[in-house]
């Protein structure tokens, strides 16, 4: 137990002594040109959870690629993998800087028997940052930066990705409340 926490600091403080600006330049080089949307979208989201003073990035998942990718960029805060089910979640954690948390807005048979029947994103990603709150891993003051796929229910990852900045407000009785900046209307 105690070489694992040795390890733990060890990374620690490599992390921290890491130039975040050098890092970002040196991926925006390396960055095919012209790069897939899926690259885009990572590297926008990453460097937008920076600008904004966000203290987590929200990736939901049906298959853990996209967490994936979002880690390849190495944000500054965390980044929570809205996952599926377990096992789902059990890849998501094997990935740099992703914590996993579990949402099942499907069935385990992908049939919608969760409690999410009529699957609603705005639900989903409520349901997630009351978990991540829970957790302490955001305060109720604070940014998240959320990616998702427009269809969450199709199976398919990386395809018609959203990006949107969300400012979390306090905590009533059932659940964080969740101001979106862009309008309501477009949830899914």
């Amino acid at each position: 137990k105690a070489s694992v926490v040795v390890m733990a600091e060890i990374v620690r403080e490599a992390e921290a002594a890491m130039d975040r600006e050098a890092e970002e330049n040196r991926q925006q080089m390396s960055m095919p040109r012209p790069c897939i949307s899926q690259e885009a979208v990572c590297a926008a989201a990453a460097r937008t959870a920076q600008d904004q003073a966000a203290s987590v990035m929200l990736v939901v998942t049906e298959t853990g690629e996209a967490p994936a990718l979002a880690a390849k960029y190495r944000p500054t805060v965390p980044i929570v993998a809205v996952c599926v089910d377990e096992s789902v979640a059990r890849q998501c954690a094997l990935l740099c800087g992703v914590i996993p948390v579990v949402v099942p807005w499907r069935g385990p048979l992908g049939d919608a028997t969760s409690q999410y029947t009529t699957v609603n994103v705005r639900k989903v990603i409520n349901a997630a940052l009351d978990k991540v709150q829970k957790l302490g891993i955001v305060k109720s003051s604070s940014r998240a930066v959320v990616l998702h796929d427009a269809d969450i229910t199709d199976g398919a990852e990386l395809n018609d990705w959203v990006l949107r900045v969300v400012d979390l407000a306090g905590i009533p009785s059932g659940g964080m409340t969740v101001s979106v900046s862009d309008s309501p209307s477009t949830w899914a």
